[in-house]
């Protein structure tokens, strides 16, 4: 059974579509920090990309959490790569008051699967060796990117979306794979930005393509006799490979229901998912059509 880790998205930026109450303030954040401690939460998944969250973790105080963190996209034309990636991961430790971290992730698979990601992973490997991190792992939206990083580059992580809509990690036969190869593999978008837990959302323009899909997940989770966010985490719970499900929240009641819900059973939504059109199960193309 996976365990929980907090994503911290919305502590430096107005992260999630069905965020209503935007950046999460400071004194929230060490509200919330300590509710998950007290829930038995040991892991902040963070990145540099997250507007000023890793500065917000580390004026609290994370030296005693398991920390994870990405590195951002690399520039375009950046020419000193080792340089890129070795100031990146100085960021995070300044921004994070930390010597060392868990995990570093690539934020954009792409730098890997290009041409520049011999350099970028030769670069996290020297940092690992160095004690600094113990993992190093990738982020990835498609399974098929999988297939190209994990035979170039001896990964110890990939995290990936998992919902009651998208299922491709287990569909496409990685997440076997990778659990077999004992690669970690960890959970992220379990509520699709918070799509999947927000029916005032769902009923708004943008997902008018998709009201069928929608009202299907609505009357399986209605039918179901829990909430929404608890079928959700059920879901990916029923995923034994899975070793982490990161859950970001816009508050401190929410984490409450989180982790509450966690200690449920666990129970697959099959029939769902929409492993064929990206264009739902991908938030980056939300606002694309």
């Amino acid at each position: 059974m996976p365990k929980l880790a907090l994503g911290t998205a919305n502590f430096g930026l107005p992260y999630g579509i069905a965020n209503e109450s935007g950046q999460i303030s400071a004194d929230s954040v060490a509200d919330i920090l300590q509710i998950a401690k007290h829930g038995g939460i040991s892991c902040l998944d963070t990145s540099i990309a997250y507007g000023e969250s890793q500065k917000v973790l580390g004026s609290i105080g994370v030296s005693d959490w398991r920390l994870v963190s990405k590195i951002s996209s690399i520039e375009l034309g950046c020419e000193d790569v080792s340089g890129y990636v070795n100031r990146q991961f100085e960021i995070i430790l300044e921004d994070l008051q930390v010597e060392s971290i868990d995990t570093v992730l690539v934020h954009n698979a792409q730098d890997l699967i290009g041409q520049k990601g011999d350099l970028i992973f030769s670069e996290l490997q020297k940092i690992k060796h160095n004690n600094l991190v113990n993992k190093i792992g990738v982020s990835i939206y498609s399974p098929s990117d999988i297939a190209i990083i994990s035979s170039r580059y001896p990964i110890d992580v990939v995290q990936a979306p998992l919902n009651v809509l998208d299922n491709r990690i287990e569909s496409s036969g990685w997440l076997g794979q990778l659990s077999e190869n004992k690669i970690e593999v960890n959970a992220r978008s379990i509520f699709l930005q918070g799509l999947l837990i927000s029916r005032q959302i769902q009923k708004t323009p943008l997902f008018q393509s998709w009201y069928n899909t929608l009202q299907r997940w609505n009357e399986f989770s209605d039918a179901s006799g829990r909430s929404d966010l608890a079928n959700c985490i059920a879901h990916v719970k029923s995923f034994d490979q899975i070793s982490q499900a990161v859950v970001g929240v816009d508050n401190a009641i929410q984490l409450g229901e989180i982790i509450d819900a966690f200690g449920s059973p666990s129970r697959r939504v099959d029939g769902l998912d929409c492993d064929m059109n990206e264009t739902l199960i991908n938030p980056s193309k939300w606002f694309q059509s």
